[in-house]
């Protein structure tokens, strides 16, 4: 369906910022020539134009950057010159199956210390030097500038990466998101975000969803012929460019000519974003043009805009930023009694990070969207890094993350509730059930329904209610648990959390 194809797009990302450099243009061509032709999603940042840009130097990016890093490991490491990101993205689950990063770095890591830092075997992948990460990721060593990472990334899978990058004609990106490599390097644009979306839409889902739509009836469009071409889809590319402000903009591109839609181009891309719960507020002042292919919408993004396009990568690259700090670790030494309280109070903040984000997080606009973000912060909370972290603070995260997913659950199971329920009004005969403008056709005739439509109402506020009170159960629980490991550390360790 085209909204959770769009919304897997928009939801996931990295916390980074970017811009556009006056004196040159990334070259993101060795990084991307490694990404494989499996990947439908992709990330390439240009780190040292972001931290070098005027923008960044007044906002101190850089030192930000660095200083969060170790409680926000999704970032990428405070080293990166170059950053490329390739993804198997699963489009009903929306969330990655199989991905892969390749980046620049300003120094040479040791992998013998990165390997011992890890806790991991050096082992020799194709002739590069490889050290098995943590939660099954794999890095390797393509020169002593250049790493990869692949997740999952067990020996068998890295290794036929490594052949299909040595092959005679080397891995090779799908040709929409070669496209997009095209699209950010001629605007020299130091974020780009794309998602190949060729052959993945159907157009039976599709034309429901139109039916449905409110831009689509209110601007007395052809459902149908409006379904033809979102199913002729190709893909969606944002690039952000910043010199003294921000600026971003959305490209929807698709086979057929958009110019079906006249006016309501931007109106169908906002509505879908909006139920998919992967909206900006900034898109509504946004300025549109339609091109004979393409949707195109641009305007000036604020930081909290540019972080929640940021809510995509998830990869723990922590792991190439431990070279220096390896070195010097005795591997099975214990942490210190006041390491392990500055990095539990770390890991501390790392968690509220995630739920002070979780709480402001305005995006979702469907009631039921808001349960993909109570179960990405759980991911993202889960993926912190533990090392040396005090057991009972553990405890304390492993209970948010129950919280979370169980509330996700809640809101979820709300949803498959009111549909089932709705779903046996429509019940009272046999044949096929179809319904337009308040009626319903069943092969036997056409029945008046909008009785029928006002007990689905009643059912979704019902379910919603109930599901809601649900979700505050488990925030209350949350805040209360945090309250007590709060207190509990600042006890234990006499220093503030």
């Amino acid at each position: 369906m085209l909204i959770s194809s769009l919304v897997s797009f928009w939801r996931y990302p990295l916390a980074w910022l970017a811009l556009v450099a006056t004196s040159w243009a990334a070259d993101y061509s060795s990084l991307v020539a490694k990404l494989p032709d499996t990947s439908n999603a992709m990330i390439l940042l240009d780190a040292k134009g972001l931290f070098d840009s005027p923008y960044g130097k007044e906002h101190n990016w850089k030192g930000q950057h660095a200083s969060k890093f170790r409680s926000d490991p999704s970032m990428i490491p405070p080293t990166t010159e170059l950053f490329a990101w390739g993804a198997e993205l699963h489009l009903q689950t929306l969330t990655p199956t199989q991905q892969y990063a390749v980046m620049s770095l300003w120094q040479d890591l040791s992998m013998p210390a990165l390997g011992k830092w890890l806790r991991g075997s050096l082992q020799t992948i194709g002739g590069f030097e490889a050290v098995g990460a943590r939660r099954g990721a794999m890095v390797l060593k393509f020169s002593p500038e250049q790493y990869g990472m692949i997740v999952p990334g067990d020996r068998q899978r890295t290794a036929r990466w490594v052949r299909e990058i040595k092959g005679e004609s080397g891995a090779s990106l799908p040709p929409y998101l070669q496209s997009a490599v095209a699209e950010a390097t001629g605007a020299r644009a130091h974020i780009c975000q794309a998602i190949d979306l060729t052959d993945a839409v159907d157009y039976s889902r599709v034309r429901q969803a139109m039916a449905k739509s409110k831009v689509v009836s209110g601007a007395g469009l052809d459902a149908s012929r409006v379904a033809d071409l979102l199913t002729g889809i190709r893909g969606v590319t944002v690039l952000v460019n910043v010199d003294d402000r921000m600026h971003g903009k959305l490209q929807v591109d698709f086979t057929g000519s958009p110019s079906i839609l006249g006016d309501s181009a931007k109106p169908l891309v906002l509505e879908v974003l909006n139920e998919s719960g992967a909206s900006l507020d900034e898109l509504d002042g946004w300025s549109a043009e339609t091109g004979a292919r393409r949707i195109e919408l641009s305007g000036e993004l604020t930081e909290s805009g540019l972080m929640r396009l940021m809510s995509f990568l998830e990869v723990d690259t922590a792991v190439v930023d431990q070279g220096d700090q390896a070195a010097d670790d005795e591997e099975g030494s214990e942490a210190s009694p006041s390491s392990t309280a500055t990095v539990t109070r770390d890991y501390y903040q790392g968690v509220q990070k995630y739920l002070r984000d979780l709480k402001h997080e305005h995006g979702a606009r469907s009631y039921y969207s808001i349960a993909t973000w109570f179960d990405k912060y759980a991911r993202r909370i889960s993926r912190l890094p533990i090392l040396n972290v005090d057991p009972e603070m553990l405890d304390y995260s492993e209970a948010v993350i129950a919280h979370l997913r169980d509330a996700a659950d809640s809101i979820q199971s709300g949803g498959v509730n009111a549909g089932t329920r709705s779903a046996q009004l429509s019940r009272g005969g046999s044949g096929y059930y179809d319904s337009y403008n308040g009626y319903s056709t069943f092969s036997g005739g056409v029945t008046y329904t909008n009785n029928v439509e006002a007990e689905r109402r009643a059912i979704r506020a019902q379910e919603r209610g109930q599901s809601s009170l649900d979700v505050k159960g488990h925030i209350a629980a949350i805040e209360a648990a945090t309250l007590r490991v709060r207190r509990a550390m600042t006890d234990k360790y006499n220093m503030e959390f």
